[in-house]
């Protein structure tokens, strides 16, 4: 069970996870977001992350 802020899951893993239908275009815009800034800023990427956009 991962208990710090951001994962300790290895980068190449498979990502599973279990929410309501209702839920899943919100995750899936999340996890896309992320992705995205990660591949534009590296490990700075939370540092240009707004939940609110």
């Amino acid at each position: 069970m991962e208990s710090k802020k951001f994962s300790s899951v290895p980068k190449n893993s498979l990502v599973l996870g279990i929410c309501q239908l209702t839920d899943y275009k919100s995750i899936k815009k999340r996890l896309l977001k992320v992705h995205e800034l990660r591949k534009t800023h590296g490990a700075n990427w939370y540092d240009f992350y707004n939940e609110e956009e």
